[in-house]
């Protein structure tokens, strides 16, 4: 694929095998990517930062190509916190697009504080095509 916009218009084709659309907005078409649970999350300043967040809840999506344990590791942050990463089995395609420069949106799913701490938080990583 020789464009940006070429490779967006064959994103557009994956809904065909299996990628489901979540959401139609104003913005445009978003679809689901992938949903997990928080890794590291225990780790992070997750625990301290639970009762403060909600279903819904934006979370800022980056990549780190410098990560020295995951070249395609994945940090999750919470204003401006950081709460984990993508799981390390789960995250290469979603961090070569976030490298990419695609408009990749990550948001709150679930919460269980009743849960192990590893389980407490589930995650969507969606997808927006604009104007679709």
């Amino acid at each position: 694929m020789s464009s940006r916009r070429e490779f967006l218009k064959f994103l557009s084709t994956l809904p065909l095998v299996g990628i489901a659309k979540i959401e139609k907005t104003r913005e445009g078409t978003r679809y689901l990517l992938h949903e997990c649970f928080v890794a590291g999350f225990r780790f992070h300043q997750g625990p301290a930062l639970l009762s403060r967040m909600g279903v819904g809840t934006a979370l800022e999506i980056t990549a780190e190509p410098d990560n020295s344990y995951d070249p395609f590791a994945v940090r999750l942050d919470y204003n401006g916190a950081q709460i984990g990463y993508l799981p390390k089995s789960q995250n290469q395609v979603i961090s070569r697009l976030l490298q990419q420069g695609a408009p990749i949106e990550c948001h709150i799913a679930r919460i269980d504080k009743d849960a192990p701490p590893w389980q407490a938080v589930t995650v969507q990583v969606s997808i927006l095509f604009k104007g679709e």
